[in-house]
């Protein structure tokens, strides 16, 4: 019968195995090993086989050597065979990490003490008759000493060196960063090394300590630092010149574009540019189609690493909107009115004639179409119009007929230069036909002027007549 096992499942603990009876023995040695280590397990009854339950934790060769590989818990075991009959024994071992031991290496002055402090253990012991604690104080040194720490845990150990400086000279100063230069306008920052305590003079800043200085100098600027080491009264000292880099002049374009048009600002006066709005990092990007006015703000970077900024506004023009085509006999007009635009009229879809004015006399019938053009932004192409000429004219009178200023606001005065006395009729009609003004004007020999003011009129082509029984004269105004 197999026989049940005996011993407990904790580390060291023992137990057996048996199919028939044996007399093996338990297996002899330590329960616990640090990773990296080995201990020799063994048992009075030779000719066993040894083995290991976890060789990830800890392993075991042919002669009962166990070595740690990992932390945790494994089972060696010991089988011996014997007359066709097995007995296995075991012990039960717990691998420990081995702790990380660290110490400081302090500097002191000739004749000071030092305390040297480790960590990574929950014990230690150190060389040179120091107190078996993580800071000891050392007596107080002359020369450079060093020291080896054993931090210990759960009977693993590790050592550290310890290094304690004397220093018997002045330290050796240094200031970062050494050159030094910094963009115009920019603040500098110094950093002291080599020291405990720092004492910075500029003839700017004056003097202070710390160890490091901040400072926006106003021009190339000598920059001196005395360093000691606590405790210590001998300085070391250097100093660095601070010298000031200029700062590129960035220009940029300012474009003008319609709406609805992208635009390309162009900047220059140095090497590499970034843009607000997204733009891409070139001198002459492109920007999305606006619908608005928008401005972008570059930056310029010059090859010593300053910068420089400029502000882009692009412009966006209106679109005129899209106009229609009226006839009044031999002209036809636009209902579109801008000042200072231009009108581009086709027929056939070929160009015919641009005018400065709203208005086109016609010399034939046809189909007219009418663009108009303001601050270089076209608007649409109007609809199609299909423009007849009569061919009948009125006969004009024997009088000359000016408006001033046209176009105009509504406000304006009609000159008339006539050879004669006489009564005509006049007659201020819209486009659609409709008479606005229609009354008697008593005309005299030479230059006649009479002052109108239409307050409240819409901005639009109105047509002037004067009609006497000999004919009709016909001046075009232009309110906008």
């Amino acid at each position: 019968m197999r026989r049940p096992p005996r011993g407990g499942g904790h580390p060291g603990k023992q137990s057996y195995y048996g199919e028939c009876s044996s007399n093996s023995t338990a297996i002899i040695g330590v329960a616990s090993v640090c990773i990296g280590s080995n201990v020799t397990y063994t048992s009075a009854t030779a000719g066993g086989v040894w083995s290991s339950s976890a060789p990830g934790i800890a392993s075991v060769n042919s002669g009962g050597l166990v070595n740690g590989v990992s932390a945790g818990s494994a089972e060696i075991r010991y089988t011996v065979t014997s007359g066709g009959c097995s007995t296995m024994v075991t012990k039960l071992i717990t691998v420990n990490a081995v702790p990380n031991v660290t110490v400081t290496s302090p500097s002191v002055c000739a004749g000071q003490t030092a305390q040297p402090v480790a960590s990574g253990a929950t014990s230690y012991t150190w060389t040179g008759g120091l107190s078996a604690i993580f800071n000891p104080t050392t007596p107080a040194l002359t020369t450079t000493t060093t020291y080896t720490v054993t931090g210990t845990t759960a009977g693993c150990s590790k050592t550290a060196v310890a290094t304690v400086t004397v220093n018997t000279t002045a330290p050796t100063v240094t200031i970062t960063p050494n050159p030094a230069s910094v963009c115009n306008g920019d603040a500098i920052t110094l950093s002291g090394n080599g020291a405990n305590n720092y004492t910075w003079t500029t003839s700017q800043t004056g003097t202070t300590q710390g160890a490091s200085l901040t400072f926006t100098p106003i021009g190339t600027t000598t920059v001196n630092l005395s360093g000691t080491l606590t405790g210590c009264s001998t300085p070391g000292t250097t100093s660095v010149s601070v010298t000031i880099k200029g700062r590129p002049t960035v220009g940029v374009t300012l474009p003008s574009v319609c709406v609805g048009q992208t635009a390309q600002p162009i900047a220059n006066g140095a090497v590499t540019y970034t843009w607000t709005g997204g733009l891409a990092s070139i001198s002459n990007p492109v920007t999305p189609p606006l619908t608005i006015t928008t401005t972008y703000t570059v930056t310029g970077t010059a090859s010593n690493g300053c910068t420089g900024t400029a502000i882009s506004t692009v412009t966006v023009k209106p679109t005129p909107g899209t106009p229609t085509i009226t006839q009044s006999h031999d002209t036809l007009f636009s209902n579109v009115i801008i000042s200072g635009a231009s009108y581009e009229w086709y027929k056939g879809g070929v160009l015919q004639t641009t005018t400065s004015t709203p208005y086109y006399k016609f010399p034939s019938s046809g189909t007219y179409t009418v663009k108009v053009i303001n601050n270089s932004c076209p608007s649409a192409i109007s609809a199609n119009f299909n423009a007849v000429l009569t061919g009948v004219k009125n006969n004009k009178l024997n009088v000359e007929l000016s408006i001033i200023p046209n176009p105009n606001n509504g406000s304006f005065e009609i000159r008339i230069t006539s050879g004669m006395n006489k009564s005509y009729q006049l007659k201020l009609f819209n486009l659609s036909g409709q008479v606005l003004v229609d009354e008697e004007m008593n005309i005299r020999t030479g230059q006649n002027s009479k002052q109108m003011n239409l307050t409240g009129i819409e901005k639009g082509v109105y047509f002037l007549s004067i009609i006497g029984e000999d004919g009709t004269t016909t001046q075009n105004i232009i309110v906008q």
